[in-house]
Order: C-alpha cells, then sequence, then structure tokens
C-alpha cells in the first residue's frame, strides 16, 4: 500500500505541536520563577525585570562563601541576606516545587533531572568537581522543592492559594530549611543523599558523561 503524504505530516504536525506546548510551558514557569525571586529576594536572575537590578553591594556573609550580598526586606516583614547562588537555590525549590504541583512529582523530577543534563552536555567544558557540586546542590534544592509542594496538596487549597503558600514555603525553606543549599560550596553538599541526586537512570547517565 502506497503511503500518502498527510499520513506523515500528521504525525510531524503533532508532534511540533507537542513541542511547543512543552515550550511555552518551560517560558511561563521560567516567567513565573522569575516574578516570584524579584518579589521575595528582591532580585530576578533568570529575566530582567527591573532595568536597574538590586546591586550585591554588601560585604559576604559566612553562608555566601565571599559572594557580596545585600539586604532585602521581603513580604513577611523579615529582613533577609540575598546573594547569587541563594537566589539560584530559591530558583530551583520554586520551580521544582511549581512544576510538581501541575504536573506531578515524577515529571518534574526528569524535566529539572533533563535541564542539568543539558547543561552538562552542552557546556562546553570538562566539569570540575565545583560543577559537579553545584549539580548536587541543584538536584537536592529540586528535591526541596518537591516535597514543599507534597505536603501543600494535602492541605486541600485551590490552585491561587496553592501557588502562592508554594512561594512563602519556598521562601522560608531559602531562610531556615536544613535541605536548603545556598552555595554549592557548603560543606554539607558533600554529603547529600542519592535519593536527592536525581533519577536512577540520570544519575547512571551523568556517570558516564562525566566519569570520575
Amino acid at each position: 500500500m502506497k503511503l500518502t503524504q498527510p499520513y506523515f505530516t500528521i504525525p510531524l504536525r503533532l508532534a511540533l505541536a507537542t513541542l511547543l506546548l512543552v515550550g511555552l510551558y518551560a517560558v511561563s514557569v521560567v516567567w513565573r520563577v522569575s516574578m516570584a525571586e524579584y518579589r521575595y529576594l528582591g532580585r530576578s536572575q533568570l529575566l530582567p525585570l527591573s532595568l536597574s537590578p538590586r546591586p550585591f553591594e554588601d560585604a559576604p556573609v559566612p553562608e555566601s562563601f565571599g559572594q557580596k550580598t545585600y539586604r532585602f526586606k521581603a513580604p513577611d516583614g523579615r529582613t533577609i541576606t540575598v546573594w547569587n547562588q541563594k537566589i539560584n537555590g530559591f530558583q530551583h525549590v520554586y520551580g521544582s516545587g511549581l512544576t510538581c504541583l501541575e504536573l506531578g512529582d515524577s515529571l518534574s523530577e526528569q524535566l529539572f533531572c533533563i535541564n542539568e543534563l543539558i547543561e552538562l552536555t552542552f557546556d562546553g567544558k570538562t566539569p570540575t568537581a565545583l560543577d559537579r557540586l553545584e549539580r548536587n546542590k541543584d538536584l537536592a534544592n529540586n528535591a526541596l522543592g518537591r516535597s514543599i509542594a507534597h505536603s501543600i496538596k494535602t492541605q486541600g487549597l485551590n490552585y491561587s492559594g496553592a501557588d502562592e503558600t508554594l512561594m512563602q514555603e519556598c521562601a522560608r525553606a531559602a531562610e531556615s530549611s536544613p535541605r536548603f543549599y545556598g552555595h554549592c560550596l557548603d560543606p554539607r553538599v558533600k554529603s547529600i543523599a542519592n535519593e536527592d541526586l536525581g533519577s536512577s537512570w540520570f544519575q547512571q547517565l551523568v556517570k558516564v558523561l562525566d566519569p570520575q
């Protein structure tokens, strides 16, 4: 039987439509994470939401491991200290929590593992020990975000209420959770449990792509 052109174009169109939807969803996550970090930490690192971003002009603190900081009055009235890697940590916690609320735990974990895999594959340089610590920090913060989302799901909130609570809880976690990692040089990063370092397939693939 001779296959007509539409036989091939329909699956292709479906695949392209799926990729478009995934891309649009990824953009929406980046936008919402940017808004959250600007609101709760005073600065967006993902998207430039301000023409004059708040400068890191204060002295480092022990937790920032040499990175300069600034002081910011958070929405709950607390004055917090912020540095670059702390904002990055919040991105991973809230981004993973957000996708966990909307897509479920497994798909959220896979998406953020793929994100780390893309960075590893296309970074263009051989990973260093510092890169590996950074990757583990990100993965552990992803796991924290999903755990926060899990606890919020049990509260029976509507979506807007759940999202607002998620932002608040992620911001609190960045200040006080023992599972939050605000810098890759935090000594605790070297002893993160395997279950917080991504899916088993991801861990096996990392061993192949980045043998140590």
